[in-house]
């Protein structure tokens, strides 16, 4: 059995893109909502909600596929 790796991974570690793309743009998601409500009055207060409530999403959807998964 080899244990040797190939490709873009060999060393064991992935590309930074990889690790925190989708915590970069969770970030700027949320900041845009908190500028929002702070700034704005009107349509900027349910973008902020919006935008604040992306975070939220995420959890709740990593959450329930975890309880699905460890329920198989």
């Amino acid at each position: 059995m080899s244990l040797e790796r190939s490709g873009p991974d060999a060393c064991g570690t992935a590309f930074i893109t990889q690790i925190f793309v989708a915590p970069a743009v969770i970030a700027a998601v949320t900041a845009f909502g908190l500028t929002s409500a702070l700034l704005g009055d009107g349509i900027w207060d349910q973008a902020s909600w919006l935008a604040l409530a992306v975070p939220l999403a995420v959890i709740a959807f990593y959450v329930s596929r975890h309880s699905v998964r460890s329920q198989t």
